[in-house]
């Protein structure tokens, strides 16, 4: 440590101190890497704390100067991370979380959320400037796939239209995203469930997510990065407040998902799908109201012998790959491209009938 510190920082910071607003950004870039390699390699934290303190200053000052450069933006993020934890100096902090976010706003830079996972898994008495800087992210995450969260038709038609016509990879702007909630869930799942700023933020998120999976956008990656989302929301232990949530989400969730199903013929697509519903009704430490309404509230309210017949299957069915074939034979039937997924001595209507609504046309 003495060695580092002594002789191979103070040349990394000579560099740092030597550069302006006309240097190169990859050699920015390149001392930056090695700088963040560095300091995560010093076990010792309070020497890390140390120099960083000194350093700060002129370290911000040089990002900021070339952040326009992804480079630049991707090893800062990295020495960022590397000295979270054993940063001190809540200033400090916060002024790496807020460089991260204006990032994350102006430039395809998702990877720059992976700051605030670390600090809100190393640093609790930040918490509310932490929800803060999530509410901030998801308004930024929304503007870059054009999503109003308030939950009319037309936030999934624009919704649509940008998957479209997307600006950036925004499979990679969903995977880093939902990365960092999932991270916050772990970490500290009352930064999320405890307030009424934090509850309503999960509720416009879970929101987004049941939009996304209900439009075709054909990004398996959305997908896989929205169901495990749901599924680790699922797997928390919730107070009355947290089953409310989930009581008040479920109705739009199932739909969402069974839409979905319709539009997907291939079993690797609904996977996912499927492992969600199978711990919705059958694993975990779910509660046992999210399996009525799973009945009673998404499919009795069709009025279709079939959504019963459907719904029935779906909570006698335990076994997970037994109910993944069973998910995948309804969505080939949906589609008009095979059986249904229940015997022809089963008291049912045909969906196509003109009798009474049908599964088809609600899921349509």
């Amino acid at each position: 440590y003495v060695l580092l510190v002594n002789c191979a920082f103070p040349r990394l910071v000579a560099s740092l101190q030597s550069m302006g607003p006309t240097s190169n950004p990859l050699e920015v870039a390149h001392v930056l890497y090695v700088l963040a390699r560095g300091l995560r390699g010093i076990q010792n934290l309070p020497i890390r704390d140390a120099f960083l303190a000194q350093e700060w200053p002129l370290v911000a000052t040089i990002v900021a100067l070339h952040g326009g450069h992804p480079k630049v933006r991707e090893h800062a993020v990295d020495l960022f991370v590397a000295v979270v934890p054993s940063t001190a100096n809540p200033d400090t902090l916060v002024a790496m979380a807020r460089l991260c976010l204006h990032w994350h706003d102006q430039h395809a830079a998702p990877h720059a959320l992976s700051c605030l996972g670390v600090l809100a898994a190393s640093h609790p008495a930040l918490h509310p400037q932490v929800l803060d800087f999530l509410v901030v992210a998801f308004r930024s995450f929304c503007v870059k796939f054009n999503y109003v969260p308030n939950g009319s038709s037309s936030s999934r038609v624009a919704l649509l239209q940008r998957f479209q016509h997307p600006p950036e990879d925004l499979a990679l702007e969903a995977t880093q995203f939902f990365l960092l909630l999932r991270e916050v869930l772990r970490s500290a799942p009352a930064l999320l469930l405890g307030h009424t700023t934090s509850s309503q933020l999960l509720v416009e998120v879970l929101q987004f997510c049941c939009d996304v999976v209900a439009v075709d956008h054909k990004l398996p990656d959305v997908t896989d990065a929205v169901c495990a989302f749901f599924s680790d929301v699922l797997a928390l232990e919730y107070d009355s407040g947290g089953g409310g949530l989930l009581q008040r989400m479920a109705v739009a969730w199932v739909q969402s998902l069974l839409v979905f199903v319709a539009m997907s013929t291939i079993s690797t697509k609904t996977r996912c799908v499927s492992n969600v519903f199978h711990q919705a009704l059958h694993a975990g430490p779910v509660d046992s109201t999210l399996r009525g309404l799973v009945f009673f509230e998404s499919f009795l309210m069709w009025f279709s012998a079939d959504a019963q017949v459907l719904a029935q299957s779906m909570l006698q069915l335990k076994d997970r790959r037994k109910f993944q074939v069973f998910l995948n034979t309804t969505s080939m039937y949906l589609q008009g491209y095979g059986p249904p997924p229940w015997t022809a001595t089963s008291p049912v209507l045909s969906p196509r009938g003109a009798t009474i609504p049908s599964f088809l046309d609600v899921l349509h």
